[in-house]
């Protein structure tokens, strides 16, 4: 078993078998722990007891997770100290939920005690909001967030950031996009996570549990009631593709059971805010709200926006000739075809070999690429 304590800079351990892992209680970094949001969290407004102190427990797990290797075999067990504000609720239930909780993301078996720590100062408060949006700078936020971007709802955009470089450019740019976008502006808070040093676990699975948790706290501390996480169906539910990817081996981030399992994790610990994903029930596709259209050969730019008219109007191809559906060239016999409506057709010299993640036979992808299908069924609409 490894064992990991999450406790402030200025603390003393509690656990002395147990890695320390230091949390400066200002918004800078140890030699342990690399961050600006102090373990008093000050930068998320007068958050309370509750919230709070789940951040920490979340956090402690992220970083334990980061920092304890596998090895040979997948599951680990990993025992976590937490210096807490108020420890009276983890003995319980609480405790429980939140280990099975581990449990079902990563696949490992997790002990959690929490002790008491002396808290600061009590913060300035935080400028309101009715709503905190997750920005992680992937499609599918973005997406979601353009979709309520100008609904009339105050809302707060939170990313969280672990250091690396791709990460914070992608959260930049879709920040600007909805910038530049919005109606009304909207307040963005970007939080930097991380531990000190090279991590020792190539993947993250506790990490959808502390953006959550994040995000609570944020929302808690500037008198939000709901948290929206923006993510496809598919994704979502993310079905194993061989039997060898059962269980925690496919994540479960966004995971329905694992929104039911927050959702009663914050009714244990008192906290009356929604976590929520309003687009689970549509694929990527769907979710998009101007889904990416082909590009004619020899353009750089693709073709002017189709009205719904023209896309139900459109007449159907000649047999043997491809076409396209959001992106993609579908045959008859395909099982897989997208539901988004046809592109422009699109001659056998701009297609390859690529299926999507569902793939039927003689299935062709979009690609500015020389060849022609040298096999398949025939192609219609």
């Amino acid at each position: 078993m490894t064992r990991f304590e999450l406790l402030p800079s200025d603390a003393s351990p509690f656990d002395p078998t147990a890695r320390p892992l230091r949390w400066s209680r200002r918004p800078t970094s140890t030699g342990t722990v690399t961050t600006d949001l102090g373990w008093d969290l000050h930068r998320l407004g007068e958050v309370p007891v509750a919230a709070g102190d789940l951040l920490r427990i979340t956090t402690a797990a992220y970083l334990a997770d980061r920092l304890t290797s596998r090895g040979r075999t997948f599951t680990r067990s990993i025992d976590l100290t937490v210096h807490v504000l108020d420890p009276t609720p983890w003995p319980n239930s609480a405790t429980e939920q939140i280990a099975d909780l581990l449990y079902w993301l990563t696949g490992d078996q997790w002990t959690v005690r929490a002790v008491p720590a002396e808290a600061s100062e009590p913060p300035d408060p935080a400028p309101q909001a009715e709503e905190v949006t997750l920005l992680s700078g992937g499609l599918d936020s973005l997406c979601g967030a353009l979709d309520r971007l100008n609904d009339g709802t105050s809302r707060l955009l939170l990313s969280h950031g672990d250091g690396t470089t791709a990460v914070r450019h992608a959260q930049r740019l879709a920040c600007s996009w909805l910038e530049e976008a919005a109606g009304t502006p909207h307040r963005h808070l970007a939080v930097a996570f991380s531990q000190t040093g090279t991590k020792q676990e190539s993947s993250t699975r506790s990490r959808s549990l502390l953006f959550a948790s994040l995000a609570v706290a944020a929302a808690a501390g500037c008198g939000a009631s709901r948290v929206i996480v923006p993510e496809n169906g598919y994704t979502s539910i993310n079905p194993p593709l061989v039997t060898a990817r059962g269980g925690a081996l496919s994540t479960r981030s966004t995971h329905p059971t694992t929104f039911a399992r927050i959702s009663a994790l914050l009714a244990t610990l008192g906290i009356a805010i929604e976590v929520a994903n309003p687009t689970s029930p549509l694929p990527r596709a769907s979710s998009s709200p101007k889904p990416p259209r082909s590009v004619q050969p020899g353009s750089q730019t693709p073709p002017p926006p189709r009205s719904p008219a023209e896309s139900s109007t459109a007449p159907a191809t000649e047999a043997g000739t491809p076409t396209t559906t959001a992106g993609y060239a579908s045959p008859a016999s395909c099982g897989a075809a997208r539901s988004s409506p046809p592109g422009s057709p699109m001659p056998p010299s701009t297609w390859r070999t690529r299926c999507h993640p569902s793939p039927g036979p003689g299935c062709w992808r979009i690609a500015r690429t020389t060849g022609t299908p040298s096999s398949g069924p025939s192609w219609t609409r």
